[in-house]
């Protein structure tokens, strides 16, 4: 991210509920769906679960938390027609009434109106979400998540890998924040002298191309190829999977030549040529290393681990609230770290969409679906060395999105253990971590429309 110098810190905007908002918002969707994000098709499983815990919720009888798989920047879009549509056409259709309106409070990334608008500042407040930093304890964030999941009217829906992976396939490592969340809850509620029960709902978002554009296809392909500089002879239709591994690997060598050559001291030995996945990681933590530097941190943890640090350093030197106080000398040197923090996180985001690309993902279950992901995978990562905005990816074709409803996972069995300590407390949080990797996991649907 290129910035001019640095600015006022990111304000936290409390959630104010409109219900003429959500009423404007619930008419709108699914037109939105159907004509701007192109989801045709809208199928759900399982909703008769929600149907009961809400029902139960609205008794006084459990509190929970909803869980939800975060492969686009469409999932939001997704969780708020599971509430405002598939639910009360549901619970109408079982007969079982339920209190109006039919929402859920939801949480998400503060930075996201950097890139969507600030537009984003006045809708999601009044749809009741509440912003929170995601690179460090956010502990006004977190009073209000805790006071809203105790008093609110509504049930808190979140992510729990954090960010999207463009994969509906390929569930990302999950972040402890979920179960976590979970056991503060049921210690609130414990000291209010509640009663309820603390659950956890998995979940399943999963996107898939019904009848993939080949011609779109090509046409991008194509033009990745070609702002790469690749020339090949006249695309072959039948060797679309091999281009993408060639592309891939060429893409690869461009961005480790630049950095061999313009950033030696954050190298070592390069994995063999034919490695794909080992090329990635190397590729992927020297990125890191340039992007950690100008803040001193050290490389240590998973790669969102990393990513989410250099975020926060980033935003600490960009987004401050103690301009007004200093003198205009220290506000020039302010500028400098602004500016120098915003291309060290343009090294972490290049290194962040890189990520996701894999060489196995296409290899270990071929399928049209698997392709124009990865496809556009390859596409957002050039976008990001090209610096341009954040945007639509390109049309490939209709979509089929999957919303199913999982089991819930109670706290309840794991609370007295922890309660006795620190370190039974986050074993606690680890096992209902586990318990839920496993849910959204075993949810995961293979391709539906094979090669």
């Amino acid at each position: 991210m290129i910035v001019p110098g640095a600015l006022p810190a990111l304000t936290f905007y409390p959630p104010q509920f409109s219900p003429w908002v959500h009423g404007v918002v619930r008419s709108l969707l699914p037109h939105w769906l159907r004509w701007q994000r192109r989801i045709a098709v809208i199928e759900t499983t399982h909703i008769d679960r929600l149907v009961h815990l809400t029902a139960q919720r609205d008794a006084g009888k459990v509190r929970y938390y909803v869980a939800f798989r975060h492969p686009t920047t469409d999932d939001h879009l997704a969780m708020l027609y599971l509430f405002a549509h598939a639910l009360p056409q549901k619970a109408r259709e079982m007969g079982i009434p339920l209190r109006q309106p039919i929402h859920s409070a939801f949480i998400y990334d503060r930075g996201v109106a950097l890139w969507a608008g600030e537009i984003v500042n006045w809708l999601f407040p009044r749809l009741g979400g509440i912003s929170i930093y995601r690179g460090k304890l956010d502990r006004q964030a977190l009073q209000v998540i805790r006071q809203t999941f105790l008093q609110g009217e509504f049930p808190i829906a979140l992510a729990p890998e954090g960010a999207t992976n463009g994969q509906s396939e390929t569930l990302a490592q999950l972040e402890p924040g979920t179960a976590q969340m979970a056991f503060w809850g049921a210690e609130d509620l414990a000291k209010a002298g509640r009663s309820e029960e603390v659950l956890i709902v998995p979940v399943h978002l999963q996107y898939e191309y019904q009848n993939l554009s080949w011609p779109a296809v090509d046409r991008l392909l194509l033009h990745i190829e070609q702002e790469s500089g690749i020339t090949l002879p006249p695309p072959d239709p039948t060797a679309r999977y091999d281009r993408l591994i060639h592309l891939g690997h060429h893409l690869i060598q461009q961005v480790r030549s630049h950095y061999g050559q313009h950033y030696p001291a954050f190298g070592r030995e390069s994995p063999p040529e034919g490695d794909l996945p080992s090329q990635l990681e190397h590729l992927i933590d020297r990125i890191l290393r340039v992007a950690e530097a100008p803040h001193n941190i050290t490389p240590k943890g998973t790669i969102v681990d990393r990513c989410r640090r250099v975020e926060q350093a980033t935003w600490d030197r960009i987004y401050r609230s103690d301009l007004t106080q200093r003198t205009m000398v220290e506000r020039y040197f302010a500028d400098a770290l602004a500016r120098e923090a915003g291309l060290a996180e343009w090294h972490m985001r290049l290194a962040e969409s890189i990520q996701p690309i894999s060489g196995t993902y296409i290899a270990d279950r071929p399928s049209p679906n698997r392709y124009a992901e990865m496809l556009t995978l390859v596409w957002r990562a050039l976008g990001r060395v090209k610096g341009t905005p954040f945007g639509n990816i390109p049309y490939l074709g209709d979509r089929h999105l999957l919303i199913s409803v999982g089991e819930p996972i109670s706290v309840a069995e794991h609370f007295a253990t922890y309660q006795s300590s620190r370190s039974a407390a986050k074993e606690c949080v680890a096992q209902v971590t586990a318990q839920l990797e496993t849910a959204m996991r075993a949810a995961i649907r293979p391709s539906q429309i094979p090669c």
